[in-house]
């Protein structure tokens, strides 16, 4: 089960041999192949993330994003808190050094709200509390 005022906010299905991208809320992405991310039985309460990827205890991580392949066809959308979206090409983020890669820049003030892979042909809806 959950730890006491823990709740689950990401979850993914992926091959072993995917490339799973963490992108922070300050607009940095880490990436771990994602066999190297440990494995746990049902009941254990899971690994900190400080302990996957290199970022600091006030840092948090608002998207994550499984990549089976960095290929031409698909970008990666970035979405902040004060609507500010950007769309790059996925295969920018084919090669991320251990110290992570900016993905987006964050102005004082906003961070990032979500992350998400997309196409050309998709259509994008973005909803908010007022509407």
């Amino acid at each position: 089960g959950l730890g006491e005022g823990d709740a689950v906010k990401h979850l993914f299905m992926c091959s072993g041999h995917d490339t799973v991208l963490f992108i922070t809320d300050k607009g940095v992405a880490h990436a771990r192949k994602a066999y190297e991310i440990p494995s746990l039985g049902r009941t254990a309460k899971g690994t900190p993330l400080q302990q996957i990827i290199p970022i600091t205890p006030s840092e948090k991580v608002q998207g994550i994003v499984p990549v089976s392949g960095f290929d031409e066809n698909t970008d990666l959308l970035l979405l902040t808190r004060k609507g500010w979206v950007k769309k790059t090409p996925l295969k920018a983020f084919a090669k991320i050094q251990s110290r992570g890669l900016t993905a987006i820049n964050i102005e004082n003030g906003d961070s990032l709200l979500n992350a998400h892979t997309c196409t050309d042909t998709d259509t994008i809806v973005i909803g908010t509390r007022k509407g």
